[in-house]
């Protein structure tokens, strides 16, 4: 805990802004960019995109999108996390090992219920990782119906599939311990051995519902377009003032260089151990 805290008072003095607190950390990470907001889409943004899902899918239907895992190069040393694209597309959830369930009513598509599973808060992977949000939290934080924890998924699962008719889970290659490895195993169990039933896929009908752009998505890319123009402006100015400070600052360098050289040759030179010296060079060189 010392090492954590000499780290933010670092931060805070080199970062230049003041080292927060576990709590502080965890409010503003549940909070995001802001009231009802979650990765930079209103929370309603989600949920919209969530029921033009289910509208395409056949009442009854049940749709499973497994968060990405984390991945080791060593034993505690992970790649750079990337969330899984479906999975944050209907969630705004960015944290890994997570699954979302999204169920329509048997009677009518129209009516969607939405849980989302998410690990339960640990100490130690939060003292690295950052905080974790609360399982209470997830439903006020990202909208979404109800929430649990990991550690029930294979009950929350296999009642949700019992309660639908269609189940559609998009076949991925899945590493073991991961989620989705988790979530195939406990689908396959239920629907292919038990029910003798099918698992459909989704890129069809996510791929048709993400190549229409909501506003939401457009201000988005309107607003990574400006910042990516602003880091291509600051760049290109920076490489210009290299550019100048190489064509007339380096000759000029040079010139203060050889001037420098030439006013100490002659001063030795002019100094009266100079002759001697200049004598002894001429000489070796015959």
């Amino acid at each position: 805990m010392e090492v954590s805290r000499v780290w933010g008072r670092l931060a805070a003095r080199f970062g230049g802004r003041p080292a927060r607190s576990a709590s502080q950390r965890r409010q503003s990470h549940s909070g995001n960019a802001g009231p009802a907001t979650v990765s930079g889409c209103l929370v309603t943004e989600f949920g919209d995109r969530r029921a033009a899902l289910m509208r395409t899918l056949p009442a009854g239907s049940l749709a499973i999108f497994p968060a990405a895992s984390k991945i080791y190069m060593a034993r505690d040393i992970p790649y750079p996390f990337h969330q899984d694209s479906d999975f944050r597309y209907f969630s705004g959830f960015a944290e890994p090992d997570a699954v979302l369930l999204v169920r329509s009513d048997r009677t009518s598509a129209e009516q969607v219920h939405t849980t989302l599973v998410v690990p339960s808060r640990n100490p130690s992977v939060e003292l690295w990782d950052g905080a974790m949000t609360e399982v209470a939290d997830v439903p006020s934080i990202y909208g979404v119906d109800s929430s649990e924890s990991m550690e029930h998924l294979t009950a929350v699962l296999q009642a949700e599939i019992a309660s639908s008719d269609t189940v559609f889970l998009e076949p991925r290659n899945a590493f073991p311990q991961s989620t989705r490895f988790m979530v195939n195993k406990v689908v396959t169990d239920t629907v292919v051995k038990k029910l003798g039933g099918t698992v459909s896929g989704l890129n069809r009908q996510v791929d048709s519902l993400r190549a229409v752009k909501s506003e939401a998505e457009v201000a988005l890319l309107s607003t990574a377009c400006q910042q990516a123009t602003e880091a291509i402006h600051m760049g290109l100015c920076f490489a210009v003032l290299l550019l100048c400070c190489r064509v007339f600052w380096f000759p000029c360098c040079c010139s203060l260089a050889l001037l420098c050289c030439c006013t100490a040759h002659l001063t030795v030179s002019s100094a009266p151990t100079g002759a001697p010296l200049q004598r002894c060079w001429r000489r070796d060189l015959g």
